[in-house]
């Protein structure tokens, strides 16, 4: 079942040691499941996709996806549809039973989570987790390819959060589009030494995050701070960044050396409501308008799917990263980011139409 996997890492060793056969084979049974940031689903799923639409040509590579089509899942309700269920099991009937089938039907009428077993398991359909703050289907639509290349000179507003020693440490830069919304360039921090052993401790793929160049590793087994401001001065010199929020918090000797150098206007930004909760309710809005491309960047789309919001009395709401389970740094720092942003945006004042025309005489 390679969807339960948490990264490639058993994958990896057992395709390696089939190194030395005649005819190695690999065959991979699984159903669908959650994990769209997991390897099966990105390494297997969408390639096996690919090969059965001729996109690859991979003659070594053989897949048969008993699945549904885009058209039949337009309805809702489209999981109660009988005639449908043929389509992800072709032993229906005997294996699963019709009987069996309505009796999880009547379940997933009753129970979201029931719902979401019954569309993975039953009908190979990839779902998002019970309690996921924006869905993976919005999240990931209306994207276009990022190329910083195209915002130079650009106006941004980025958001900055520093790790301790061995973290994650992230920059993100947001663009606003004349269109409205924003593209995103997100920076990721990690120390080279400690690549191996947070791969092994925290289930990750960030070998494969920097290989595809979605973060980067900082010399040495901490953090390097040096490092992280030669970026954001490189990347203050290639755009033009208006504002950088950060956590005052947790701000360091690198928040005093960017100020001191003047590199851009570094403002501390709270994480708590007052703060937090206008920026995490407007990065949903915009997500749900498909104005956040982030050229689908696996990385950012993974801090996504681990986002557990907090909420009060006043249902206002804010990252919750105590009870986010997995990396969240980098939404956080979108967020910031984006508060800023809507600061600054807000606080321009209108404009007078005489300071560029005098009157107009009827």
């Amino acid at each position: 079942e390679g969807h339960t996997h948490p990264n490639k890492e058993i994958y990896q060793i057992m395709t390696d040691g089939t190194a030395g056969r005649d005819e190695p084979l690999e065959i991979h049974i699984s159903t669908a499941g959650y994990n769209m940031q997991g390897y099966f689903y990105r390494d297997i799923y969408l390639y096996a996709q690919k090969v059965k639409k001729g996109i690859i040509k991979d003659e070594a590579f053989y897949q048969v996806m008993f699945e549904l089509d885009e058209d039949d899942m337009k309805d809702e309700n489209f999981w109660k549809d009988e005639k449908l269920w043929h389509k992800a099991n072709p032993n229906l009937g005997a294996s699963p039973t019709l009987s069996y089938m309505r009796n999880k039907v009547i379940l997933a009428e009753q129970s979201e989570e029931s719902l979401i077993a019954f569309k993975t398991k039953h009908l190979n359909v990839w779902c998002d987790k019970v309690d996921i703050w924006i869905k993976h289907s919005v999240w990931t639509a209306n994207q276009t390819p990022i190329n910083e290349d195209d915002f130079k000179g650009r106006i941004c507003y980025a958001g900055l959060d520093l790790s301790s020693v061995i973290d994650l440490s992230c920059w993100c830069l947001i663009f606003p589009k004349d269109e409205g919304g924003y593209d995103i360039l997100p920076r990721v921090f990690i120390p080279k030494d400690q690549m191996r052993e947070r791969v092994r401790r925290d289930k990750v793929p960030y070998f494969d995050y920097i290989k595809k160049r979605l973060m980067s590793t900082t010399p040495g087994n901490v953090i390097d701070y040096d490092y992280i401001q030669k970026q954001i001065e490189d990347d203050c010199e290639k755009f033009s960044v208006k504002l950088c929020a950060y956590d005052r918090w947790n701000s360091s000797s690198l928040v005093t050396r960017i100020t001191d150098n003047e590199t851009v206007e570094m403002v501390p930004f709270g994480q708590g409501y007052a703060s937090m909760s206008p920026a995490v309710k407007q990065i949903e809005v915009l997500a749900l308008q498909g104005k956040l491309n982030h050229g689908d960047n696996d990385l950012l789309s993974w801090n996504c799917s681990n986002v557990v919001l907090k909420r009060d009395p006043a249902d206002n709401i804010k990252i919750d990263k105590a009870s986010s389970t997995e990396k969240v740094d980098l939404m956080v720092a979108l967020a910031m980011a984006l508060g800023i942003a809507i600061l600054d945006l807000d606080d321009k004042p209108e404009e007078n139409v005489y300071e560029n025309r005098g009157l107009r005489i009827l």
